[in-house]
């Protein structure tokens, strides 16, 4: 098997959200962007397969060393994959550190007392990303990268939102302190999953505090880079149904893990992928 190869099968295991945004790219295109998400995935595995900590900071310790290497000889069939997309395509190398930077930070978690400590660990796992993936998809300047850190920051508060119980049972909370506080919530592990009025009302406004970061996402797209930046307005519209999937629920957080069927994926991407960017 080799490495794009390996990293296909990954993609393909995963059954991610993004994949529908991959089909709309050429054949070089498609392949790296497998590679970098191929990587991501791997990264994040590590931190929530692992339950030996050390033993995952070690491995992603290994990682930041395979980084820093990337542009001589890597041992791995990713970062074998990566290489020629981050010369082809100049991808920063500390963008990709970012990423391993922020998953340490999940093995040694702490909750977040404000926006800022939340919107920093965003940017490493989610802005970092959408950097990386704009330089892949087509010409950037300030204006694309700066849409493209903060649709990384709304997907993730939509992540965010979808795995409170997930996150909750794994005794990681990410919802600000301040923010639980007002809305007198709690979210710790050994309380048990019931949906109160007081988590159905923060949940709603932690859902109109994410509708404002898509809306700000694209509104930082000039109309100049939708077709080259189709792939990730795709990536955006269906994280964005992902989001309207979970208020139609009732911001039943607790119940089942809310996530898209096909069709839903299939409606969002064709609606980004011909229409402007979602609203």
């Amino acid at each position: 098997m080799s490495p794009d190869q390996f990293c296909h099968a990954k993609v393909l295991r995963s059954k991610s959200n993004f994949s529908a945004a991959f089909l709309l790219l050429s054949r070089d295109k498609k392949k790296a962007i497998e590679a970098l998400y191929a990587f991501c995935r791997e990264i994040d595995d590590i931190g929530d397969s692992c339950n030996d900590i050390p033993s995952a900071k070690k491995r992603l310790e290994w990682w930041q060393q395979e980084i820093l290497d990337i542009r001589g000889i890597p041992s791995h069939p990713i970062s074998t994959a990566l290489k020629p997309s981050v010369e082809r395509y100049n991808l920063p190398s500390e963008d990709l550190e970012k990423i391993i930077e922020g998953v340490l930070r999940d093995l040694s978690h702490e909750p977040f007392k404000t926006w800022a400590d939340l919107d920093d660990y965003s940017d490493h796992v989610a802005g970092a990303v959408g950097r990386l993936s704009v330089r892949i998809f087509g010409p950037v300047d300030e204006d694309v990268l700066s849409y493209a850190t903060q649709l990384g920051l709304a997907c993730q508060y939509t992540n965010v939102l979808r795995d409170i119980r997930e996150d909750k049972e794994n005794s990681r909370v990410y919802i600000p302190s301040d923010f639980l506080t007002k809305y007198n919530v709690s979210l710790q592990p050994n309380e048990k999953n019931i949906i109160t009025p007081e988590l159905e009302m923060m949940c709603k406004d932690f859902y109109s505090l994410t509708v404002k970061k898509y809306k700000n996402a694209f509104d930082k797209l000039p109309p100049k880079h939708y077709l080259s930046q189709r792939p990730g307005i795709v990536m955006g519209g269906i994280y964005r149904e992902l989001l309207e999937k979970i208020r139609r629920a009732n911001f039943d957080v607790y119940s089942k893990r809310v996530s898209l069927n096909p069709l839903e994926k299939f409606w969002a991407a064709w609606k980004a992928s011909w229409g402007g960017v979602p609203e």
